[in-house]
């Protein structure tokens, strides 16, 4: 079976390429990701590109901060690498959504070399599948991908493990790692190895039989940003002529959500304060992704109610609205941390 395209674009994708000691870690979908311990590139092995990320399993992890984006609910999704982990002969941990008590997820090579993957299942937590073949000492190609209820672990292309699973990952760590356990920190899983082309993406399991592992890195997602049915909205609208929402530009952001089933909203208003009543107004509005400061969307205020709408957005991200006076009364009013959980976004049925 060839290799299948997805859908949905990644929420994570890390070619790990760079000079040798770089601790610099590169993320197409712009995470914003740290280092630490002695993580750090290497030139001196690598799957594609001339460099890889190296631990040796002493401290060493890279993370950043938590997103809903990673914790996939019910949603069907892949987890794919390629890694060359070192034989410690104890389990170590890939990468790491993991939080003890919570719906979240880990992926792990067990003490006996084998892709496992690990989480809390909604009533107990446990070992969800493990595969059957030794990973330690050279370079193989893991994928963990869940579709229509099944999860399937795959090495080189072979699959090894499937069960059914149908119990939502609805916890938000505080982080996400690759390399360690962070969010509840367990040294004792610390990863000794090597690990290239790390990607996740929510919403597809991109693999369920036997397939050919990619002999190139994976292609950067480059794809329109949707923010209404009917089509895009050209940028350059005069401010007069129109009050939905515009998309900014090309970038590597959004999908089908009506299909992922994580289609939100967020409505506001922008008023100036007056007594005894403050005043609607017609402002520019802009929305912002938390997870990597991305430009999401921007449109006007309603000159009558104040009332602003952002409409297709994806109801795992956390936001930020930023509304400014273009007649420069007032400096811009911030709104941070709107979710679906915290209030402020709405997920539409």
């Amino acid at each position: 079976m060839a290799l299948m395209a997805a859908t949905f674009p990644p929420v994570a994708l890390l070619h790990l390429n760079g000079s040798n000691g770089s601790t610099d870690i590169v993320d197409v979908m712009r995470n914003k990701w740290t280092a630490s311990g002695g993580a750090k590139l290497t030139t001196a092995d690598s799957k594609f590109g001339g460099s890889c990320l190296a631990f040796d399993g002493d401290g060493d992890f890279v993370s950043m901060a938590g997103s809903l984006a990673f914790y996939f609910d019910a949603n069907d999704f892949t987890i794919e690498a390629w890694v060359k982990p070192t034989n410690t002969g104890r389990e170590m941990v890939m990468l790491d959504y993991y939080q003890s008590g919570n719906a979240t997820w880990q992926v792990l090579v067990t003490s006996g070399g084998k892709l496992s993957f690990y989480g809390w299942n909604g009533s107990t937590t446990n070992y969800i599948a493990t595969g059957t073949s030794s990973i330690w000492g050279a370079w193989h190609h893991v994928a963990v991908s869940k579709r229509s209820g099944v999860l399937y672990l795959f090495v080189d292309g072979v699959l090894e493990s499937s069960v059914a699973h149908s119990a939502a990952f609805t916890a938000n760590p505080g982080f996400f790692a690759l390399g360690a356990q962070v969010s509840s920190r367990n040294a004792a899983y610390d990863y000794a190895g090597l690990m290239d082309e790390v990607r996740v993406i929510r919403g597809d399991g991109l693999y369920v039989s036997t397939f050919t592992p990619p002999a190139t890195p994976f292609p950067d997602e480059i794809r329109p940003v949707v923010l209404r049915r009917g089509g895009y909205v050209p940028v350059g609208l005069a401010a007069a002529s129109f009050s939905g929402v515009v998309p900014l530009r090309r970038g590597r952001l959004y999908r089908n959500f009506n299909n992922l089933g994580a289609e939100g909203r967020l409505v506001g208003t922008v008023k100036e304060k007056h007594t005894p009543e403050n005043t609607p107004l017609r402002r520019k509005v802009r929305l912002i992704r938390e997870r990597d400061g991305a430009t999401v969307g921007e449109t006007w205020s309603d000159a009558v109610t104040g009332v602003y709408a952002f409409t297709n957005i994806d109801g795992a991200e956390a936001y930020t609205v930023i509304s400014y006076d273009h007649e420069h009364n007032y400096r811009a009013v911030v709104a941070d941390n709107l979710t679906v959980a915290g209030g402020g976004v709405e997920l539409v049925a």
